[in-house]
């Protein structure tokens, strides 16, 4: 048996039954022709807003509004292309047309903050990497130095750093250059002055710290160890400056100096040196030094002379200029001991002065590697006159036969 019957189709806008056309949608909503014709549009999916224009939001039904992404400028949902920016924020084709972009990242901005006349969004204040000269964010181009960003401004406009290279707009001047105050703070000082070096230094064999070249060129040196002297320093009588380094251990009286002499005979009894010769010592001035030297028609071949040996007869003297450091009058009065051991053992007393000097200086190299003056000895060892060339001989002929044999060249040496 068949039933028929009649099915009633009703408008989801005015919910009355539909006699007539009618317009289905793919979702299943249905609307009769008039009211099709009579509501707005939803923009996206184009259905009849029910409601019509005050349940309209931007032009779009409640559904496809929801599901629209909305712009992050103006609030409003989009239909079409927009723009995705660096920050994941978003902006519609109308807001890119209508208001100022950021300068770094391109983004349309209502509300910014100026960098030297460039606009700067939000993010990018807050991300972008700073200048470390102004601290104010990069726009552009920017130079490297180490780990630190500077901005192309500051890069012209300041003056840069003669240590780092960097431009500050603080900078210290030390002897004419210019240090910016980083650079002032990690500076290896110099030993003399306490200021930073800037550029070339200067360090001195067997001596700790390192001098700049101002005081290098200007400042008094220690006419002991040769280093340039602090403000503080000793001027002696003869006109010698003293620095407080080598004044500590200097010998400045006859007791001091017997105890020096007493290390030098211990180590020559050690190298196989006896002395019995009876020898007279005397600690002087540099300038009395100089005069008993001239007298005595001592050419001055190499170097400094601390000391002096005079042998007349059976009488020997022995002079030692005074304020010498401990490690330099040891080895002066070692270098003078190896003298008078010539003066009795030397078959040829005419024998050639590097070989002379150089026996000495081996005696002297020799007693200071004894008692742990390894710096002073070093001295010796790097020593490339008269004195050194004749050393090196020595020091040769040493390392092949042995001390015992060197004692015994040294005698008939030429």
């Amino acid at each position: 048996m068949v039933s028929v019957g009649t099915i009633k189709v009703r408008c989801d806008a005015c919910l009355e039954v539909i006699k007539g056309k009618y317009i289905h949608f793919s979702d299943g909503s249905i609307f009769c022709y008039e009211c099709y014709q009579s509501l707005p549009k939803c923009r996206s999916c184009h259905k009849p807003i029910i409601g019509g224009e005050n349940e309209a939001i931007d032009g779009l039904c409640v559904l496809c509004y929801r599901r629209a992404p909305k712009c992050d400028i103006c609030g409003k949902a989009i239909i079409g292309s927009y723009t995705r920016f660096i920050d994941k924020s978003i902006a519609c084709d109308d807001c890119m047309k209508k208001y100022q972009k950021c300068e770094r990242c391109g983004k349309p901005v209502v509300r910014y903050t100026k960098v030297r006349g460039k606009i700067l969004c939000k993010y990018c204040l807050k991300t972008t990497p700073r200048c470390a000269v102004c601290n104010n964010p990069i726009i552009g181009t920017y130079w490297h130095f180490g780990e630190e960003k500077v901005c192309d401004h500051c890069y012209r406009v300041y003056e840069r750093c003669d240590m780092c290279g960097m431009p500050s707009q603080f900078l210290f001047t030390v002897y004419e250059k210019k240090i910016c105050y980083a650079c002032l703070e990690h500076a290896r000082r110099c030993s003399a002055c306490g200021l930073p070096i800037v550029g070339r230094y200067y360090s001195y064999k067997n001596q700790e710290g390192i001098f700049c070249e101002h005081c290098e060129h200007l400042a008094p040196h220690c006419d002991s160890c040769g280093c340039p002297v602090k403000e503080q320093y000793y001027e002696l009588s003869d006109g010698r400056k003293i620095c407080l380094a080598c004044q500590k251990t200097a010998i400045t009286t006859e007791e001091e100096l017997q105890k020096v002499i007493a290390l030098a005979q211990k180590g020559l009894k050690k190298l196989g040196i006896e002395i019995t010769i009876s020898i007279n010592y005397r600690l002087i001035s540099k300038k009395l030094l100089d005069r008993r030297i001239a007298q005595a028609g001592v050419a001055i071949t190499a170097g400094k002379n601390l000391g002096l040996f005079q042998r007349k007869d059976d009488k020997v003297n022995i002079y030692i200029q005074s304020h010498l450091p401990i490690q330099m009058a040891l080895g002066t009065v070692s270098h003078e001991l190896a003298h008078v051991w010539q003066s009795e053992n030397l078959i040829n007393q005419n024998q050639p002065i590097h070989l002379r000097e150089g026996f000495c200086e081996w005696v002297s190299y020799k007693v200071l590697k004894m008692h742990g003056y390894h710096g002073q000895a070093d001295l010796i060892l790097s020593r490339e006159d008269l004195y050194g060339l004749g050393f090196q001989k020595y020091l040769g002929y040493e390392k092949k036969f042995g001390v015992k044999a060197v004692l015994d060249w040294a005698k008939v040496a030429k």
